[in-house]
């Protein structure tokens, strides 16, 4: 191998041969052409030449030859050389040091490094290399060295001893970058816990200490580090030596006194985490300093993240000092805060939250809370006149026993005899006036159920029964449902027998099927709750109330397939078509919530069960569509949440256009719509499908008379193909654009229709195909039609709708979406406001001007006189929310435009506000004080 030749290519590291020439030689040192010291030898040229140039190139050579060579191919001889070699270069020149470092970070990493040579290495960095001298990315290195070294070599690293320590102290101090901060903190917790400090402990702990707490400002790329990163790798570094004790908790308690609220956060989690390191002896000898200052963070603090820190310090804190001996600590803080357990103290909650905060800290402190706490709120509880001061009571108290139950698993005590009548408060609670009591009372009981006795039970029941059938609030109710739910799920059969074993009247059917609709996720329930809603619904005079409790059901449990399966496998789905098929059931309502109940059960199912529902029902409930019209609701439910591979009669989509043209009742028309644009969605593109579409095109014809439902039928068939990328879809939006001009009352609704994804009969629950960006996509084809047919009408009524159908499209599209075509469509917005008079046009033109000032305001920029003029004018517009909209576009233009733009029309933006600031309304006079507020200031300040 012509080494000496390859060396002499190299010319400069940056050259683009530099990379292939040193793997040329690693090569051949992989393949024992050539030995690393045939290159040493070969490069001894370079590395003795006077320039610092040519010996840099010669390290930088030596360097990337090492990394192209695999770790285990160097022999310790070799290295030993090489690691000679390394330390006499960190002698060199200031240029070469980063190369050096550079190879012994690769060095040290070979396999068959020698350990003793790392302390001459080591040494010969601490000497010769002034570390916060050299740039950021050359000290990452260094800390690397170190990180290694410790990893690899940590026995040789233990007999350098102190020197080790010194090295690193003096290299890491004054360190601010925060790239290299993250790593030393991260690493630095190991070093502190291998390497004895000795009688450099309080240097160490002095150079960590001067970053506490961390106060850096992450600069706004995402992926850069942040202040916490920071922060929670220097607490463990702060932590990680047993001889940190004092310092650490003095360092804790100076900053935990600052106004700092980031200080207080760090200064709290530094006294918790030191718990797990430090010995109890130093928290107890600071105890007397620790429990003030917590205490007035938790009492004083409006910060609630402070708050909740401040009691899980307190917690680990009093936990890991307590014990038998030192149970007097304890007690002067419960003596301090019993004092505020009285309902009408203002500290009375927080003083709770304290005293449970201490008792889920361990065994001991919960046993002597209970003893000290729970006779004092009892007695409290029973000199209580007031229902809400017994219900705050009885909250603590169960809050207490939860901590109890963590530890003991009874509410049996030999020394807090009074925790066994908890559960009898609680139950006192159900009782008394004001769903408040109720609440809290079934929250507590919920706790409680598994310790309950059989005579608690027997109360517990009746009072549920009674709330079942009592009209109670959404907040209640929930907690209801939850209390039922925990005791069914301990004790099933006596729920059955006791609190379901009734047949209740019509008015009181309702509340009894919610109720046993939320255990149906029971395993004991599932077949009980099937059987009682199948019983409902086969008896035509419960079957209206039942049908609606069962929608309520499966919509709750939308995502539970497994539970569908089950009520598939129960044939509920059969029962429900056939209620309405078999009694010829017209209830609109009744109808719609068996669809829904069919659309949720179908969509989940298997291809092939899909199949079998489909033969079973699609001829009975079409056959008579046309004289039964109402069956099309049950054929929305029918079809509409199919996959797209399941068969269908190709004629079924003229039978539901036809009878979507044809019927006159609201409810079917919009079943028909919706269902036939899903059809169009998902049927198969066949020559009959095509036909099928332009049959139906070709009806709506330029002189035909045009209704509500003709409009929104077209626009749904639309979505169908657009939301599929079909490629009929621009003849139907050329349609579109042309019902803007001949059917303007629909224009808003017709928009919705065909941007807003909250159709669920479009839905990917429901197999519907839906491209990517098919929104944005749309966006842009219908601006680019509404301006061509805009400058093709001539009839100025036509013009406006136009104008109203294009600002109604940027309601529904991201912002990026609208700047992105903003240069065409802003002229056109500009007459939108100028010749418009619907009002919601004017209001969303105003509103998107506001979003596009906010997002970058060089957007509106080159138009900005012309939109001004015209947002000024309609400041004085008959209808309030366009003027406060505008009103709101002149605020915003003094705060993002400079004077120079806005100067001169000062003065009568001035003018017309004067105007405003009379306005009749409270809410446009605001806005129009605020705005001209700021406008009269414009170009005062110098």
């Amino acid at each position: 191998m012509d080494l000496e030749g390859i060396l002499n290519r190299f010319e400069d590291t940056d050259d683009a041969t530099f990379k292939e020439h040193s793997l040329l030689i690693s090569k051949g040192i992989r393949e024992s052409k050539i030995t690393i010291l045939d290159l040493i030898e070969r490069l001894e040229i370079l590395l003795t030449d006077k320039s610092v140039y040519k010996r840099e190139l010669g390290v930088l050579i030596l360097n990337d030859v090492l990394k192209g060579i695999p770790i285990d191919s160097l022999c310790s001889k070799e290295l030993e050389i090489l690691a000679e070699f390394y330390s006499t270069k960190l002698k060199d020149h200031h240029q070469i040091l980063p190369g050096a470092c550079t190879g012994i970070l690769t060095l040290i990493g070979f396999e068959h490094f020698p350990g003793h040579r790392i302390s001459v290495i080591l040494n010969a960095i601490f000497q010769n290399v002034p570390c916060q001298q050299q740039q950021q990315a050359d000290r990452y290195t260094i800390f690397q060295i170190f990180e290694t070294s410790l990893k690899l070599f940590k026995q040789d690293i233990l007999n350098m001893k102190l020197d080790f320590v010194y090295g690193v102290l003096q290299a890491i101090q004054g360190e601010r970058n925060p790239i290299n901060l993250l790593f030393l903190f991260k690493w630095l917790k190991e070093f502190l816990m291998d390497i004895p400090l000795h009688h450099l402990t309080e240097d160490m702990f002095d150079v960590l200490a001067c970053y506490f707490p961390v106060d850096f400002r992450a600069p706004s790329n995402e992926n850069s580090i942040t202040r916490e990163d920071l922060a929670d790798a220097l607490c463990p570094c702060l932590c990680a030596s047993p001889d940190f004790g004092e310092s650490c908790i003095s360092l804790a308690l100076e900053k935990l006194d600052s106004s700092l609220e980031i200080a207080k956060l760090d200064s709290l989690k530094l006294l918790r985490e030191g718990c797990s390191t430090f010995d109890s002896s130093i928290y107890l000898e600071n105890s007397s300093k620790i429990w003030p200052l917590i205490q007035k963070e938790i009492l004083t603090t409006t910060s609630p993240q402070t708050k909740t820190e401040s009691l899980k310090t307190l917690q680990t804190i009093v936990s890991k000092i307590t014990n038998n001996s030192t149970l007097v600590h304890l007690k002067n803080i419960v003596d301090t805060i019993k004092g505020n357990l009285l309902p009408d103290s203002k500290l009375f909650n927080i003083s709770a939250e304290i005293l449970v905060c201490i008792a889920a800290g361990s065994q001991l402190t919960c046993g002597f809370i209970m003893k000290e706490v729970v006779p004092t709120l009892i007695n409290v509880y029973k000199m209580s006149a007031y229902n809400d001061h017994k219900s705050v009571i009885v909250n603590t108290l169960v809050h207490l026993v939860r901590a109890h139950l963590n530890f003991k698993k009874s509410l049996q005590d030999e020394e807090v005899a009074e925790l066994s009548d908890i559960p009898l408060l609680c139950l006192e609670l159900l009782n008394v006036d004001g769903e408040g009591s109720k609440k809290i009372g079934l929250d507590c009981l919920v706790v409680l159920v598994p310790y309950l006795t059989l005579q608690m039970r027997e109360t517990l029941y009746t009072n549920l029964r009674n709330i079942m059938f009592t009209p109670v609030n959404e907040n209640t109710l929930q907690s209801f449902m939850q209390c039922l739910k925990t005791i069914a799920a301990y004790y099933p059969d006596e729920v059955k027998n006791k609190i379901f074993n009734i047949k209740p009247q019509l008015s009181l059917l309702e509340p009894f099927l919610k109720s046993k609709a939320h255990l149906i996720t029971l395993d004991n329930f599932k077949d009980y709750v099937i059987e009682d809603y199948l019983e409902g619904i086969r008896n035509i005079e419960y079957s209206g109330i039942t049908v609606r409790n069962l929608r309520y059901l499966v919509v709750q449990q939308q995502t539970n397939y497994q539970l569908f399966k089950y009520l598939i496998d129960k044939n509920v789905l059969n029962v429900v078509i056939e209620l309405v098929l078999n009694n010829s059931i017209k209830d609109m309502s009744i109808l719609t919530d068996v669809s829904v109940i069919m659309t949720t059960l179908i969509a989940p199912q298997s291809y092939e069960y899909q199949i079998e529902v489909l033969k079973k029902y699609y001829r009975v409930i079409f056959e008579h569509v046309d004289t039964e019209e109402f069956n099309l609701v049950l054929g929305y439910g029918l079809l509409v949440a199919l996959r797209r591979d399941v068969p269908i009669d190709d004629g079924i989509c003229h039978v539901v256009f036809k009878l979507a043209v044809k019927s006159d009742n609201r409810f079917v028309i919009d079943f028909a719509v919706e269902l036939l644009g899903n059809l169009v969605n998902k049927h198969g593109d066949d020559e009959n499908f095509i036909k099928f579409l332009e049959i139906v095109l070709s009806q709506y014809d330029q002189d035909a008379a045009f209704c509500e439902k003709h409009a929104k039928l077209a626009y749904f068939i639309t979505k169908g193909l657009i939301l599929r990328n079909h490629t009929e879809a621009n003849k139907w939006l050329n349609l579109l654009v042309k019902l803007i001009g001949r059917y303007p009352a629909f224009i808003k609704d017709g928009i919705k229709i065909i941007l807003d994804e909250d159709y669920v009969a479009f839905s990917e629950t429901f197999h519907c195909r839906k491209v990517v960006l098919y929104k944005q996509r749309t966006f842009n084809i219908m601006v680019d039609k509404i301006i061509d047919e805009y400058n093709k009408v001539d009839n100025e009524e036509g013009k406006k709708f136009l104008l109203s159908g294009l600002a109604y499209l940027c309601e529904y599209v991201s912002l990026q979406a609208i700047l992105f075509k903003f240069k065409k469509i802003a002229p056109y917005l500009m007459l939108c406001l100028e010749q418009n008079d619907t009002p919601d046009a004017l209001c969303a033109v105003s509103t998107l001007l506001r979003k596009v000032c906010t997002q970058d305001s060089d957007y509106l920029k080159p138009y900005f006189n012309e939109f001004i003029t015209r947002i000024l004018n309609l400041t004085t517009y008959k209808l309030m929310d366009v003027r406060i909209e505008c009103l709101k576009c002149l605020t915003l233009f003094v705060t993002v435009y400079p004077d120079s733009v806005l100067f001169q029309h000062k003065s009568g933006v001035l003018k017309k506000l004067a105007e405003c600031v009379d306005d009749k309304k409270r809410l446009v006079r605001r806005e129009a004080m605020e705005a001209r507020a700021l406008w009269s200031m414009l170009g005062e300040l110098v």
